[in-house]
């Protein structure tokens, strides 16, 4: 018997798009939510840095690790807090208590920003550039950048993908220089850029591919979708607005994968199997491709696309992996507030509204996540989708996907 691995939405029998599709309505919604919203993002903050304090922990990464929480401290300072000073500058003293620790013997086999060393210190780098610490902020971008310079041949090496290749270490890269521009020599943006197009594979009829453990992967987290995503939120780069037109027909022949469910699949290799709708495979993380591919190329059928993904992300995506944002629920819940945004129909934002009511519920159901209180598996996740939905729903991105510049 196959493994189950979403609940069924039990509002698909009572909701029609047409009665949610007005600003009031869905606004409206939230509006009375808030409290309740509120409420849980703080009591689960207080959770979560008590687990830590109490809780060593050796694990520096975005991912799964302290660097996680720092990223969502940082996040609410510049994002959710940034008009309220003390607020702000109380997040940035906790995300320094995350980060500070890690600085001194980070792992830096590992390059990228989510699962790797480039992550923390792309976070203190920023945080310190907030708090008017410039020479430890510029002493951070210096290690930053010379995880390239200084291994150029071991980087050649590397998959593309996101979560460990070099689409994640230009990921840090940009997430820095989105705050502090200027920081980053654009020399080494076009020469990471252009190592990860040149990386493609010449197997495939998709201009662009890419591997990893030997699968050509298509989703957000070891895939297409992932790196295409970054690249065309780089397209001030000579590097890629020359390869413009190979990652738009790239785009474009992913659409022809697309199921009639909405969903995509996983890698060329399970082009039948349509079961994983997650951020990381699947749909979720292909709204995101799909929302930076019109606001790039501006044509409705990546809209058609999205509203696609949507609609199986609405079915199948309370998930029983628990409230995270790799694959959990609150991470397909960002894809409903990017349709949201790329459209403008208020039953995407009505949709979310729901998710977040479902990631409210008292307990998990399912499987408890093995890191249950980090950004990507745990209700980490859950916080930082709540604090975007609560104060930031026409604005936010998927975290580690987009950028903040306040």
């Amino acid at each position: 018997m196959a493994e189950k691995r979403y609940l069924g939405n039990p509002w698909l029998s009572d909701f029609t798009k047409e009665g949610c599709n007005s600003p009031s309505k869905a606004q409206e919604t939230l509006k009375l939510l808030k409290p309740k919203i509120l409420t849980e993002l703080e009591s689960t903050l207080k959770r979560i840095d008590a687990h830590y304090k109490s809780s060593a922990s050796s694990d520096q990464s975005v991912y799964t690790g302290t660097g996680g929480l720092a990223f969502l401290h940082l996040h609410l300072a510049t994002s959710i807090f940034s008009d309220d000073k003390e607020r702000a500058q109380y997040e940035l003293s906790l995300c320094l208590s995350f980060i500070e620790p890690s600085l001194a013997h980070l792992k830096t086999h590992r390059k990228t920003f989510l699962c790797g060393g480039a992550g923390p210190l792309a976070i203190a780098a920023v945080c310190y550039h907030k708090l008017s610490r410039s020479s430890e902020s510029l002493e951070c971008i210096r290690r930053l950048c010379s995880m390239y310079s200084e291994n150029k041949r071991e980087f050649e090496r590397l998959p593309s993908e996101l979560l460990y290749g070099q689409t994640g270490y230009l990921y840090a890269l940009l997430f820095v220089s989105s705050f502090i521009p200027g920081s980053i020599d654009i020399g080494l943006m076009e020469e990471i850029s252009q190592l990860i197009l040149s990386s493609s594979t010449k197997d495939s009829e998709f201009p662009l591919m890419y591997t990893w453990h030997e699968k050509h992967y298509l989703g957000a987290a070891h895939g297409l979708a992932g790196i295409l995503t970054v690249l065309m939120q780089a397209i001030h780069l000579k590097s890629i607005s020359s390869h413009i037109d190979a990652i738009k027909s790239t785009i474009d022949k992913l659409l022809t994968l697309q199921f009639s469910t909405g969903n995509f699949p996983s890698s060329l290799e399970s082009c039948s199997n349509d079961k994983l709708v997650q951020w990381c495979h699947g749909a979720p993380g292909f709204v995101h491709m799909l929302g930076m591919a019109y606001k790039v190329f501006h044509d409705e059928k990546y809209l058609i696309a999205m509203e696609k993904c949507g609609e199986v992300i609405w079915e199948r995506g309370l998930l029983l992996k628990g409230f995270g944002l790799c694959h959990g629920t609150a991470g397909n819940a960002y894809s409903l507030l990017s349709l949201y945004q790329s459209t403008g129909q208020d039953y995407h934002l009505h949709r979310a509204i729901k998710f977040c009511e479902w990631c409210m519920t008292e307990t998990e159901a399912g499987k408890l996540p093995d890191r249950p209180f980090s950004l990507f598996e745990g209700i980490a996740g859950k916080v930082i989708f709540l604090a975007d939905i609560y104060y930031n729903s026409q604005k936010c991105h998927f975290p580690a996907l987009g950028f903040d510049s306040k």
